[in-house]
């Protein structure tokens, strides 16, 4: 059964769902800790789960559909950044170790700061050298990400890919609605009419 917003509710028109996005099978949505960087409510009814890589144009893409997503549904949702650099992306796994450190070291606030500055650079391309300034900018010394890049920031990447095996997640973007999950950039109003479908089944 396909929901469909009231008329009018956010603007959207009713989509179904399932010829879009699956479900996740039972006991395999990721479970969110407070090790992962994340905005919203912790107890927002949607949780959006973002697998993503900081070299990824797609994921760069995905940046300002999240944000309007926040626009649109308030204290009811709330993001979860994993990473997932992808093999093929030679300094996405640096970025990630970066972004890690920095959440852990100064919060959450420092995190996504150092995430859209990363994603406004990656139309000129990612390198070592705008990461570690952008990171410098966060107090992140270069020095801390080397040391991190020996262990993926002490097994973090090593979790994010775990859950993304779990999940089922096979490219970047991917997003994990409450037990739903959709794979790369879709037009705004089907990601709206996803997260309404979340919010609508939320106990």
């Amino acid at each position: 059964m396909t929901w469909a917003p009231a008329p009018g509710a956010f603007g959207a028109e009713a989509v179904p769902v399932e010829d879009f996005a699956k479900r996740v099978a039972p006991g395999a949505v990721p479970p969110v800790t407070p090790e992962l960087p994340s905005r919203g409510p912790p107890r927002a009814p949607v949780t959006i789960q973002l697998f993503s890589d900081f070299e990824c144009p797609f994921c760069a893409q995905a940046a300002p559909i999240v944000r309007e997503l926040e626009s649109d549904f308030g204290g009811n949702v709330r993001i979860v950044w994993r990473n997932l650099p992808l093999p093929s992306h030679a300094h996405a796994e640096r970025a990630a170790v970066a972004g890690t450190l920095i959440f852990r070291t100064r919060g959450g606030a420092a995190f996504w700061r150092f995430h859209d500055a990363l994603f406004a650079a990656a139309p000129g391309g990612l390198d070592e050298g705008v990461i570690e300034r952008l990171a410098k900018r966060e107090g992140l010394a270069r020095a801390s990400i080397e040391a991190a890049l020996e262990t993926g920031a002490g097994g973090s990447l090593a979790a994010d890919l775990r859950a993304a095996d779990v999940v089922g997640v096979e490219g970047t973007p991917a997003f994990v609605v409450n037990d739903w999950m959709v794979t790369g950039i879709l037009p705004y109003p089907l990601f709206r009419s996803l997260v309404a479908r979340a919010l609508a089944e939320a106990p």
